[in-house]
């Protein structure tokens, strides 16, 4: 369907080619609504001088309100007749010449310019006292003509606008476009649209601009509160600007070739809190008139409801997207069974989720305690530089897991980095970082939200692939260990009884139970070579722990036992006095070489005092020491296990004991273990009824 300026044109055409006319239409201001149809060569040599003269009588309160003849030059008239639309509009029609002053004209033209002015006077049409009233009628109809079609249109655009809204829902952001295409050639008075979107908190740009010679326009960009937009941007509020030809702030729109004489601007909210701008104006009208306004303000509304429906769907799809590719991921991760492979995933998801400079993913081995990065994109210089200290920060021995969820880092010495743990319960078994490079606030929490989900499962992923890699380490070490005894079955039993004695003596110093782990395989796999072990299970800290305790146990080493790691000492302490047929005398001896060799040695001897043999033969008689004396002088207990001891012994069970001593059943139960181990028995009934023998026995002696 044809738009009124179509039609408009149409008829313009049709009457100007019928009667030999030029005929054309101005706004108030004398500016053209639309080109000049026509072929008179008359009006068309001086339209020029006749738009001149036509905008100097506007200025002096030229009004008509008739159609009538205007003389703009000696002899040459144009008629003119006012539009009945919602604008002062003005139909002109012409030129032509009156007859009776015919040689007159003619003259005066060879005196404007050198050319024949004969061939111009005679294609004109003439103008005589008889023609003159059909010549003002012809130009009557036209603009009636004129001035039904655009009230028909008028009426008809208010139907379309609201087929227009009913749309909206539906508009991709092209077709949106497209329809602000179609409602500025429907207008009388706006010549452009635009469209501006934040960038970032206080920069926009402009993204679309719609009308003739805009194109330049389009990517420029502007700060709030700067200029026409920056300011209605900063108040949040519609605003309307007339007569701003002279006014500085123009020259905004004027360095891109547009010389806007009025213009409004539509501010509009977006979910995220943000605002986006609508805005247009005219290059020919100096004051819109209040239909434009409300035209102007419809179709803002119209655009508002466009783009933020494109967002919603946009956001619904791209959550469809995230769904689906965790539905990927979770396949994915769920058949690769080893872990570097799913680091590897993962680099490779958020490096194209993203779209940064670089993605890097951080794992602590189980084993062998090492930090291994894997990375893709630019991590040199400063980037590698933080990369090293963001590891330190998340697998120091101070450091706390307070959020498990990803935060953007923004104090990198780089570009902004999100930081996104990755758990398993409360233990963090590695870190992914990614750096970003120009998102929105928006696109962030987006981001966020999606590798808070990705960096569970990959949590999840990660522990069940290591815990499978331990698995399959762990059921070797055990074959390893069995083979021994195929082969040599004194050596079997002594590593068995390194490894419980190095156990007794872990829960006696209470320390991790990683490190516990890693002295108690070495024990198992003592019989072997370091480097048969460390070929077998490289990057396992219980090879070096072997390595390193090996070295130690040779008397004449060179290596420090101060300098040694803690496993590493435990591991050669326990072989040692093993290999010297359970002799205290070297290690007694030298004590001075590490405090850990005293505490063993303190250890070996409470054992010691532990282990008595008693005779059965005599007949218990009944004795006058209590049971408490017993405790107090016959065993070697500390102050606070003869308490526990008593108690038990009492009949108290350890919560009873734990609120009696004012100490936690976890405590209660660490000096229970204590005080079984000293008194050689495995369980409280036999801790009982070695103390009452023993309280007997003295009673005998005594």
């Amino acid at each position: 369907m044809n738009t009124p300026l179509e039609l408009t044109a149409e008829l313009q055409e049709v009457y100007a080619n019928q009667y030999g006319w030029t005929v054309f239409i101005t706004d108030k201001n004398g500016e053209l609504i639309l080109p000049p149809k026509g072929e008179n060569l008359l009006c068309n040599r001086m339209l020029d001088e006749l738009l001149d003269q036509i905008k100097e009588s506007v200025k002096s309160k030229w009004k008509i309100s008739t159609p009538l003849l205007y003389d703009f030059f000696p002899g040459i008239y144009i008629g003119a007749a006012p539009l009945n639309v919602g604008s002062t509009w003005l139909l002109w029609t012409g030129a032509m010449v009156d007859k009776e002053q015919g040689l007159s004209v003619k003259k005066q033209l060879s005196l404007i310019s050198e050319e024949d002015p004969e061939p111009i006077l005679k294609q004109a049409p003439a103008l005589t006292q008889e023609n003159k009233k059909q010549w003002l009628l012809k130009t009557k109809k036209l603009a009636e003509l004129i001035s039904l079609c655009i009230k028909e249109s008028e009426d008809f655009d208010s139907n379309e606008r609201i087929e227009y809204f009913r749309k909206a829902i539906q508009m991709n952001r092209e077709e949106c476009f497209q329809l602000l295409s179609r409602i500025l050639d429907s207008s009388y008075e706006v010549d452009f649209f635009g469209i501006a979107e934040a960038q970032s908190e206080d920069v926009y740009d402009i993204t679309a601009m719609i009308g003739e010679d805009t194109e330049l326009f389009r990517g420029t960009r502007f700060s709030l509160g700067e200029g026409f937009l920056g300011r209605a941007l900063l108040t949040g509020e519609d605003t309307y600007w007339e007569d701003i030809g002279q006014d500085p702030k123009a020259s905004f729109f004027q360095s891109s070739g547009i010389q806007p004489k009025s213009l409004f601007c539509f501010p509009f909210k977006l979910r995220d809190g943000s605002f986006n701008l609508f805005f247009g104006g005219s290059r020919s009208s100096e004051v819109l008139s209040q239909k434009e306004r409300e035209v102007a303000k419809e179709t803002a509304v119209l655009t508002e409801v466009a783009l933020l429906t494109q967002s919603l769907q946009s956001e619904n799809t791209q959550q469809l997207n995230y769904l689906s590719s965790l539905a990927d991921i979770c396949k994915l991760m769920a058949s690769v069974p080893e872990y570097k492979k799913i680091t590897y995933i993962l680099v490779d998801i958020s490096m194209n989720l993203v779209k940064g400079p670089f993605s890097c993913v951080f794992v602590q081995s189980p084993e062998s305690k090492k930090i291994q990065m894997i990375s893709r994109g630019n991590v040199k210089g400063e980037v590698e530089n933080y990369l090293k200290e963001a590891a330190r920060r998340c697998f120091s021995s101070s450091a706390l897991i307070e959020k498990a969820e990803p935060r953007l880092n923004e104090d990198t010495g780089v570009q902004p980095v999100i930081e996104c743990p990755l758990l398993f319960k409360n233990e963090q078994i590695g870190l992914l970082c990614v750096g970003t490079d120009h998102l929105s606030r928006h696109e962030i929490e987006e981001t966020l939200a999606f590798l808070h989900t990705l960096s569970i499962l990959a949590g999840v992923s990660l522990r069940l692939s290591l815990e499978k890699e331990s698995r399959t380490a762990l059921d070797k070490v055990n074959a390893l260990h069995r083979a021994i005894g195929q082969f040599d079955s004194e050596a079997y039993a002594r590593t068995l009884e390194g490894v419980k004695m190095a156990g007794e003596f872990i829960t006696d110093l209470d320390l991790p139970k990683s490190l516990a782990e890693d002295i108690l395989t070495a024990c198992k796999l003592s019989y072997y070579s370091p480097d048969f072990i460390k070929e077998t299970f490289p990057d396992h800290a219980f090879s070096i722990t072997l390595e390193e305790g090996k070295r130690l146990t040779a008397k004449s080493s060179s290596l420090d036992w101060e300098n040694a790691s803690i496993s590493s000492q435990i591991f050669a302490l326990v072989t040692l006095y093993i290999k010297d047929n359970r002799n205290l005398e070297w290690l007694s001896s030298n004590q001075e070489k590490a405090s850990i060799l005293k505490k063993f040695v303190e250890f070996l001897e409470e054992k010691q005092v532990a282990e008595q043999e008693f005779s059965l033969e005599q007949e218990t008689k009944p004795t006058a020491l209590s049971v408490s004396s017993t405790i107090k002088n016959e065993m070697n207990l500390s102050p606070r296990e003869q308490e526990v001891l008593d108690l038990v012994i009492q009949g108290l069970n350890n919560k009873e004991i734990a609120q009696e001593l004012f100490i936690s059943e976890h405590t209660v139960k660490n000096h229970l273990t204590k005080i079984f181990r000293k008194l050689d028995v495995p369980d409280r009934s036999q801790a009982i009824s070695k103390v009452y023998y023993l309280t007997y026995e003295k009673s005998n002696r005594s």
